[in-house]
């Protein structure tokens, strides 16, 4: 008995040792690559962004982290981690300064070169008609929500003296990234429409939180579901890892139309949790989600009108909002009837609250229902971000609006005596 109680603390003790040695590992893994950053990041508890008081440690926060001058999808990071030209803090004389904020469609589109890219577009078309006067910055980051943008316009774009803000609002997740009532139920009512959140589901929530080796272990799993292999993705043809400079385009690979970024098992699930966001069920939390953001996005949208600058909105629909046939896939294989999701919920409710605030803005929705023309004519395929054909619609529906912005401002700057 004694012998068996013996080698039963020897073995926990070992146990423990090890998984100390993990959690060791893992961390310190974290410190010295960017993609074990994305595979420890916590995608679930709330960060609290308005403690944060600098740009690296606010872009640190984030599963895209701070990484100056590494290449991310045929464009190398500038010294401040954007994927963007350098630019001056200040503004140049007699120049007309564009900021874009927003999440993954706003910084590269998913996994799209950036020659495709709608900001790409309308920079190339802003340097047509306006010439040198006109000067884009994007300051996308992904996985980030209202809260987060709102920090990022605090710390770093109101000190660049914008004249526009172009702000894209995603209505997929938008809602639901980075506001306090993310981690109560309601998270995955897409896989199980009215399921309580279990305790195991809470001991596991804790161990995510704490641990950085539960949430590599956890997060490798997920990507089993991941169609592209590292060598399928659109990154540099020649490229090291890190540049001593950036802000430029770099060579890369084609486009692939047939290469998908999720196997059909994963994304479907991934548009079960997306759609179960709008079933009639959880109105009540979609508006507490909408209450949450809306609180973040009306401060934000405060200060940069008290800025001077001119606000646009961007809302980005959803594939599911956009393809019929898709939309009722999904449904199908969750065994709901579609008259119980409200598929303009989104839409609706950021459109409210901006008429409220006479905030202008550019609802593609309508647009890309029209131009859609059957499976991934518009979306990337089994990806939920645009194509090259989604993201030069949206240049296109975008370019009369910005120039009718400009050329107004900069009539208005013209007169002032």
């Amino acid at each position: 008995m004694r012998k068996f109680l013996y080698t039963t603390i020897f073995l926990l003790l070992l146990l423990l040792v090890t998984l100390i040695l993990l959690e060791l590992g893992a961390r310190g893994f974290m410190l010295v690559s960017n993609k074990a950053r994305f595979l420890g990041h916590d995608f679930i508890s709330d960060v609290l962004y308005d403690d944060i008081d600098n740009l690296e440690s606010l872009l640190d926060a984030t599963c895209f982290g701070y990484e100056p001058f590494t290449e991310n999808y045929g464009f190398v990071l500038n010294s401040k981690g954007f994927r963007t030209k350098e630019y001056e803090r200040k503004k140049p004389e007699g120049t007309y300064r564009i900021v874009f904020l927003g999440d993954s469609f706003t910084i590269n589109s998913g996994p799209l070169p950036y020659e495709h890219h709608w900001v790409r577009h309308l920079d190339q078309w802003a340097s047509e008609r306006f010439g040198e006067r006109v000067e884009l910055i994007n300051l996308g980051i992904p996985c980030s929500g209202p809260e987060f943008q709102k920090r990022l316009w605090e710390i770093e774009a109101a000190s660049l003296e914008p004249d526009l803000v172009v702000h894209a609002f995603c209505t997929v997740n938008d809602y639901q990234d980075d506001v306090a009532l993310k981690t109560q139920q309601g998270r995955n009512v897409g896989i199980e429409i009215g399921a309580e959140t279990s305790f195991r589901e809470s001991i596991f929530r804790a161990l995510y939180k704490a641990s950085a080796f539960v949430r590599m272990l956890h997060n490798v799993l997920k990507l089993q579901g991941v169609e592209q292999t590292a060598d399928d993705l659109p990154t540099a043809t020649m490229a090291p890892d890190e540049y001593d400079h950036g802000g430029f385009a770099v060579e890369t690979r084609p486009f692939d139309p047939d290469q998908a970024s999720y196997t059909e098992s994963m994304y479907l699930t991934v548009n079960k949790a997306f759609l179960g966001w709008l079933h009639e069920d959880f109105r009540e939390y979609f508006d507490q989600q909408a209450e949450g953001a809306h609180a973040a996005l009306r401060a934000m949208y405060d200060s940069i009108r008290a800025s001077g600058a001119t606000l646009l909105v961007v809302i980005v629909p959803g594939e599911h909002q956009v393809d019929q046939e898709f939309f009722n896939v999904v449904i199908d294989s969750m065994g709901l009837p579609a008259e119980e999701f409200d598929l303009e919920l989104p839409q609706v409710t950021l459109r409210n609250m901006l008429d409220e605030e006479g905030i202008p803005y550019i609802d593609l929705l309508d647009t890309f229902r029209q131009a859609h023309s059957g499976p991934n004519s518009l979306y990337i395929l089994r990806d939920s971000h645009w194509n090259p054909a989604g993201n030069a619609l949206a240049a296109e529906t975008i370019e009369p609006v910005l120039e009718q912005i400009i050329t107004r401002d900069m009539m208005a700057e013209a007169s002032t005596p």
